[in-house]
């Protein structure tokens, strides 16, 4: 098994699945409504449908769809035998199964229960992956769906939510600890790199198939202090 999933595979998906069911329902009433014979009935009807699908449905649809596609947005999945990696951007953490402290699932009540879901917005998901060493990682729905399939029944919690949108404070704590262990990251990698050789460090600044933008930059910066020494 070796999969990469990007650009959010399942964003359209989940999204005009939702408003295409809407849209034929609402299609339904409206024909429903002219077969009365009575177009202001009609009109009333429709009036009250439309408040009641933009209010209970289609708005919190909308900002759940944003929630996660913010969030996931120019992300790029890798899962193999062993692991996965997440890179975004310039940011990129793989870590095996083994690294794995806890994964919870956040689902709406009824798709937790597996039972008839009553809007649209029941069917979105997200997970979040705790690691051993702090950081924590959150994968939703439109980026990939099978999650649940591929992580050991035993690191799996599963939680209920009436609304399963992704907090600001979540995100904030794992943007804050993200930055935490990168700059942990650099400071490991400045003091094992001040041991290289010149010849050593050429060659990560020449491989750089093979080493993060991270150690690279690293690696140009230290040697640079050496030639001016």
């Amino acid at each position: 098994m070796n999969n990469k999933y990007s650009n959010l595979p399942n964003s359209k998906i989940y999204f005009y699945r939702a408003l295409l069911f809407c849209t034929i329902i609402y299609i339904g009433i409206f024909i429903f409504a002219l077969y009365q014979n009575n177009l202001n009935i009609a009109i009333k009807v429709m009036a009250v449908v439309s408040i009641w699908s933009l209010t209970v449905y289609i708005i919190p649809l909308i900002y759940i769809q944003l929630n996660y596609y913010k969030k996931n947005k120019n992300s790029v999945l890798k899962i193999n035998e062993k692991g996965i990696s997440i890179s975004r951007k310039n940011d990129l953490v793989k870590f095996e199964f083994s690294e794995i402290q806890k994964v919870e699932f956040n689902f709406s009540y009824p798709l937790y229960d597996k039972r008839f879901r009553w809007f649209f917005w029941d069917e979105y998901f997200y997970a979040e992956i705790h690691l051993k060493k702090g950081e924590n990682l959150i994968i939703t729905c439109l980026l990939f769906d099978k999650l649940e399939t591929i992580i050991p029944s035993k690191l799996i919690k599963r939680k209920k939510r009436i609304f399963p949108y992704i907090k600001k404070e979540n995100s904030e704590k794992i943007e804050k600890e993200k930055k935490i262990q990168s700059e942990k990251k650099i400071e490991k990698l400045t003091l094992g790199f001040k041991e290289k050789s010149e010849s050593e460090l050429n060659e990560i600044i020449n491989n750089k198939n093979k080493y993060q933008k991270e150690a690279i930059e690293i690696a140009n910066q230290i040697l640079k202090e050496k030639n001016v020494g």
